[in-house]
């Protein structure tokens, strides 16, 4: 596996350092989850990600592919794994992610996932940019 534990590390360093317990308790109450969060808000999360990315280029396909994984996988709270689907989607790896060997990415985030509010993103615009 060759994830970017640079990546990882850094995002979830940071997202962490802004969380916010009330919050993260009224997230989990509503999403009726299991997994907990942290209590940051999806547009500051979108936001640290976008500027984790930009510190941590990856090389290749594999290199996304893994860390796409390793962030979902190894996520202990939820907001990682909207990293993870961040990361997927993220315009410097359009190319990587409109392949169709990316379809297991996919697979593997909606069923281990199993959740709306990762399924419908990953669903409408990864797997439907594959056959848009």
């Amino acid at each position: 596996m060759t994830a970017n534990r640079a990546l990882i590390e850094e995002v979830t360093a940071r997202l962490a350092a802004e969380g916010d317990p009330e919050r993260a308790e009224s997230q989990q109450r509503y999403m009726k989850s299991s997994m907990p969060y942290l209590g940051v808000t999806l547009p500051r999360t979108t936001a640290i990600a976008k500027e984790v990315f930009a510190a941590h280029p990856l090389a290749s396909y594999e290199e996304w592919r893994d860390t796409v994984l390793a962030l979902f996988r190894g996520a202990t709270h939820r907001e990682l794994w909207y990293v993870a689907e961040e990361l997927a989607e993220w315009r410097a790896y359009r190319e990587y992610a409109s392949r169709l060997e990316s379809l297991s990415i996919y697979e593997a985030i909606i069923t281990e996932g199993a959740w709306w509010d990762i399924v419908d993103g990953t669903a409408a615009y990864l797997v439907g940019g594959l056959f848009a």
